[in-house]
């Protein structure tokens, strides 16, 4: 739980701090950018703070790209 505040606490104190620099130059599509990942950070940082297992995304790109590897190893001969 105490992690959970922890996250939340650095997430607001963020967006005080990055927020109203934002909004005074317009810069809408920054904006956009910055909340995406203050949104993702949060939740990934929500689903630790609540010991869930999240998925490693080295394995995805692992798992696409070794039946690519496998065609170019098999046209091209392994190296």
């Amino acid at each position: 739980m105490l992690y959970l505040l922890a996250v939340v606490g650095v997430s607001v104190v963020i967006v005080l701090i990055d927020v109203p620099t934002l909004i005074k130059n317009k810069w809408w599509k920054e904006m956009g950018v910055f909340s995406f990942f203050l949104i993702a950070g949060l939740a990934i940082g929500t689903a630790r703070a609540f010991h869930l297992n999240i998925p490693n995304p080295l394995e995805f790109v692992i798992k696409i790209n070794k039946p690519i590897e496998d065609l170019v190893a098999f046209f091209f001969g392994s190296p």
